[in-house]
Formats: structure tokens, sequence, C-alpha cells
């Protein structure tokens, strides 16, 4: 009772196992669902979060480019001049503010004022950079021929639309080299009822050349480093064309593999920047303000109270500030992966390939763990089987040599012949309790590593004689045909040779156990493979019961007989094949089988043969290692 309740217990706890194991299984597809959708969702907040990152960069990139431009449209700006005087000397001051507050100096090239003379013909006057003063120029440079036509056509507009065609167009390109600022040079307007303004024609200009070369050679790989220089290089693939119907590619930088694809991000550059205007003025000390802020009329009439206020600074806001929308180049941002959705997909199925590679590794886990728990079933049965089947095996000569011997001690046993017989009969059933003990020992040895062989050079043919003599009292009361066929010449094998005649003397024994109603049994050595490395195959064969296919691959496994050997109610243990294959392995060799249920079973050693140079090796060791059957 006691065993079959520990059996009952260990089924509890591997079927147990076994259900939650079965869970975990089903739990793994539900598990790769989720992580798809996860890994999607993630992929579109990451594409989301890099989208709005390299919008940010490219606006900072931006603004700090236009910044500079915006600085020189401040700084440049005229004031409303009462009058018609222009100031020559206060454009040089403006001057030398921009070479001191400017982080790019040789970005103003320049500096032109042209005056409009009461017969409306332009003076156009250049400052010398060098002593800082106004001269008059002999002409216009021929680079600002078409601005000087548009200028002057603007001084004799009636309907004064100039105000809104030049406010739109105050910074333009020239070429490639060369963009130009301008800036009207006004009288204060005149204030009529419901505050309408009246505003004169341009009495001037100020003309300010841009040097587009500092910009391509200096500002614009500053600012790439700026913003887009990661730890690994340019990420992006930047290029900056012109604004205009024929576009020109201006500037590039990072990968130009994937400039050729569709840009992820377009962002305009090179415009004035509303905000950067209202930043620079409200900085100024408010003496130099109200200098700089040009744009607001003078107060109404003291005298006149009752005249007609300013208009709303949002009615001169347009004159001011000019307008965000006007960019002259556009930068156009690509991903080095050929765009962000490309580099997204790639992050995606990375992380699709980890997620799944982890959860394919869970899976191989569990389905090993599900092996390991049905073979651990297996074996606890198989052990139980071995318990209950050697205990039997114990008991049966244990009784034979307890009757037979108190037959002989009481004298119920008194004839010679009798006697003679009884005594041969302990003899024999010891053998049998013997031989059973020698296995379990030897098994145990085994299991635990410690059994050691001497491995000396052996004759093969000499082994087989040994062990068919020592089998030869039983051969003959089973009355064995054995069927010899041994090569002569065989070459040594480096063995032990008390344990691979254990071995070799199992495998008779399994075959004269199983044979069934066939007497013959067959022994055979031969010499196999060829080159550096022959092997000596050993088989031992039967025309028995057979092994069926689907049990042929557990037979060599501890504790485990055949259902055919269990119906036929042969003793054994299940022991036996597995010492033989630990030996054989312990030897280096290989152990197989071939069987047919109903026609018998062959079983083939194959060890390594020694060489004539190794005939006479030194002694060596191994250990017999029961793991290795595994």
């Amino acid at each position: 009772m006691p065993i079959i309740r520990v059996m009952n217990i260990r089924e509890r706890g591997t079927t147990s196992m076994l259900i939650v194991l079965a869970v975990l299984l089903l739990l793994l597809p539900l598990l790769a669902i989720l992580q798809y959708r996860w890994q999607s969702q993630l992929s579109e907040r990451e594409r989301e979060h890099m989208t709005g990152n390299l919008r940010a960069s490219a606006f900072r990139f931006g603004q700090d480019l236009d910044d500079e431009l915006t600085r020189a449209y401040v700084i440049f700006a005229p004031s409303m001049a009462v009058g018609k005087e222009a100031g020559l000397s206060a454009f040089a001051t403006r001057y030398d503010r921009w070479l001191t507050q400017a982080q790019y100096p040789q970005l103003v090239r320049d500096v032109f004022v042209a005056q409009v003379d009461e017969q409306e013909q332009f003076h156009l006057y250049q400052l010398n950079p060098e002593s800082k003063q106004f001269s008059a120029a002999q002409s216009w440079p021929a680079e600002l021929s078409k601005l000087a036509e548009q200028l002057a056509h603007y001084t004799k507009d009636e309907q004064r639309t100039f105000l809104r065609e030049l406010m739109g167009r105050r910074f333009q390109l020239v070429n490639e080299q060369l963009a130009v600022l301008v800036h009207p040079i006004l009288i204060p307007p005149t204030f009529r009822e419901r505050g309408q303004v009246t505003w004169s024609l341009p009495i001037g200009f100020v003309i300010v050349t841009l040097n587009l070369d500092e910009i391509k050679q200096d500002i614009l790989p500053t600012l790439a480093r700026r913003h887009f220089l990661g730890t690994n290089g340019f990420d992006y693939s930047a290029t900056i064309v012109t604004n205009q119907q024929e576009q020109k590619t201006v500037f590039q930088f990072g990968p130009e593999s994937a400039s050729k694809t569709a840009a992820d991000v377009k962002v305009g550059l090179l415009g004035l920047r509303r905000e950067t205007i209202r930043r620079i003025i409200s900085s100024l000390p408010p003496a130099e303000r109200e200098q700089m802020n040009l744009f607001r009329p003078p107060p109404p009439n003291e005298a006149n109270p009752n005249s007609t206020p300013p208009p709303a600074p949002r009615e001169i806001a347009p004159m001011a500030m000019g307008n965000d929308e006007q960019k002259l180049w556009e930068l156009r941002l690509t991903h080095r992966a050929g765009s962000l959705e490309a580099a997204v997909t790639a992050v995606r199925r990375r992380n699709l390939l980890i997620s799944f590679g982890i959860l394919l590794v869970l899976a191989a886990s569990v389905a090993l763990m599900m092996q390991s728990a049905q073979r651990a079933h297996r074996l606890a049965r198989q052990q139980m089987d071995f318990v209950a089947g050697v205990s039997h095996e114990l008991r049966t000569p244990l009784a034979v040599i307890k009757s037979a011997a108190w037959s002989l001690t009481r004298g119920v046993i008194r004839e010679e012949e009798q006697i003679k017989r009884y005594s041969t009969l302990i003899g024999k059933e010891s053998d049998r309790l013997i031989e059973m003990i020698e296995q379990v020992l030897e098994f145990a040895g085994a299991q635990s590593g410690r059994q050691k062989l001497e491995l000396q050079p052996v004759s093969i043919s000499e082994l087989i004689e040994n062990v068919l003599a020592a089998a030869q009292p039983l051969l003959g009361e089973g009355g064995f045909q054995v069927e010899k066929t041994v090569v002569t010449d065989l070459p040594p094998v480096l063995a032990d040779s008390a344990a691979l005649s254990r071995a070799l003397r199992n495998l008779l024994d399994n075959a004269m156990k199983y044979s069934g109603d066939s007497r013959w049994l067959g022994v055979q050595a031969k010499l196999s493979g060829s080159g550096r490395k022959p092997e000596i195959q050993i088989s031992i064969s039967d025309r028995g019961i057979g092994i069926p296919a689907e049990e042929q691959k557990y037979i060599f496994d501890p504790f485990w007989r055949g259902s055919e050997a269990t119906t036929a109610q042969i003793h054994g243990n299940g022991l036996g094949l597995n010492l033989v294959k630990n030996i054989v392995l312990a030897h280096g060799g290989q152990i197989s089988v071939q069987s047919q249920p109903g026609q018998g079973s062959t079983f083939t050693v194959s060890l390594p043969a020694l060489a004539q140079t190794e005939t006479h090796p030194a002694a060596m060791h191994s250990t017999l290692d029961a793991g290795t059957a595994d």
C-alpha cells in the first residue's frame, strides 16, 4: 500500500504539471497576438514621435537661419524721416551695430541707399565697410539693374500698390550667390477721418545685399551639425532647394542615397519671421527701441486734440512685420533608411523577430518541460515496475532456496539423487540471485559515475570464445545451437575485458531469454569501415519473438521492458540493455538493433579498432557514466 500511494502521488503531481504546461502552450498564441498588436501600436507612436522630433529640429534649423536674416532686416530698417532727410550716417551706425551683434557678420556684403530727388531720379550711395562712410556710386551694379527698374516703378505708383507689392518682396533672390533686403524710406502718413491712413510715395530705399555663399559655406554646415548630427553621424538626408519653378539644389548633407526618395518633412527657409522682429525690438532699451521701431506713425497733432488717432497696430503690422510664408528656400529631410515609415517598419520587424523569438524559446522550453515531465512520469512508472519486478525476482529464488534448504535440513529428502538435485537447484537459484544483485550494483555504480574501466588491447576473437565458454552450461541446458562467424586476424580493441565480457554476456543471455521456440543463436565479428579508424562489429542474433518498431527506441532506457516480454512473463528487471549501452559508450563505441516481431533481433556493437602502431599502448582509464546512455 505505501508504494501504491507514493506512485499515485507522483502520478497526480505529473498530471498537474502537464495541465499547467498545456495551459502555457495555449497562452503562448494569445501572447503572440497581443505582442503583434502592441508592437503595431508602439510603431505608430514611434513614427509620430520621430516625425514630431524631426519637425521640431527642422523648425529650429530654419528659425536659427531666419533669425540672422531678420536681425539684418531690423537693424537696417530706416526711420520715417521728416521731410526728405534720409540720414546716411544713421545707416553707417546701423552697420556698426550689425558687426557687433551678428553671429555671422560676413552675411552682409554691401549696403546701398538710393535717394529719390524731385525729378524722381535715383541717387545711389554705397557704404565703404572700412571707412564706415557712404560715397556716391556712378551707376547701379549690373546685378541690381532689374531691382532698380522695379524700385523706379514704385516711386511713380500713384495707386500706392507698392505698399502691398514691395512689402511682399522686401527679401528676394538676385542670383545663386546674392540676395537683397529692400527697405522703403517713408515719411509719416497722413491721417484722415475714421482712422484711414494715406501713405506718401517712398523718398528712397535702403538696399542690403546678402552673401549667399556665406550661408552655404558657413551657416548651413554649422546649423546642420547643431541640429541633426548624432553620435552615429547624420540620421537624415537633407536637401535645400530654391522655392522657384525651376528648383535648384542649394545645399546637401547626410547620406546621399536617401535624398532621392520622397521627403518626410519639408520646411521653408530664408525668410523673415514676425516673432523674431518683435523679440529683437522688445529687447532693446526704450530710447533705442523708439528709434528702431520706425513703423508706428507719430501721435496726433497736440494743437488739435480732436484729430484722428493713429490706426491700430494691426493695420501697420503688414508693413512692419513682413510675411512668414514667404520663403525663398525649402529644406527637405528624409530618413537614411529611405523614409521614416521604412525606418519604423525596420525597427518594428526587428522587435517582432526578437519578441517572437523569445516566444518560440518559451514554447520550446514548455515543450521540453512537457517532454521531461512525460519522461519523468514514464521513468517513475518504470522505477515502480522495477521495484515490483525486482521484488518478485528476488522473492522467487529466495523462496526456492528456503524451501529446498528446509527440506534438506528437516530430513524430508533422504535419497542421494534427490539431495543432489536439490543442491543443484539451490546453486542455480543462488547464481540467479547473485546475477540480479550484480546488475543492480553495476547500474548503481554507473549512475554514480564512480565505476572505472581499465582499458587495454583486447582480442575480440578470444573475448568471444571466453563469453561462449562461460555460457556453455546454459546453452547446453537450453539446447541452443550457436552459429559463430568470426573473421580471422581481427585487430584488437582498446577495452576493459571484464566489462566488455559482461556486455556481450548480457546480449547473449537476452538472445537466449527471448528466442521463443527457436533454439538458434548467431554470433558474428567482422571488420567494418576503412581509412584511419576502422571499426569491429560484433553482432548477436536470435530468431525469437522480436521487438515492435515503436518500442525499439525505448529498449536501452533503464527499467524499461517490452510488452512482449511482459505478456510472456519472461523474467527480467529492465537493466541489462541499459548497462550494455553504458559499457559500449564508455569504450567509444555504438550499439544498434534491428528487429521484426516474430522474426528475431540482431544487436550490433561497433568498437574502434586499434592500428598496428597502437597494439601496445599504455594503460588507459575510462569512467562508466550512465548519463551518456540518455
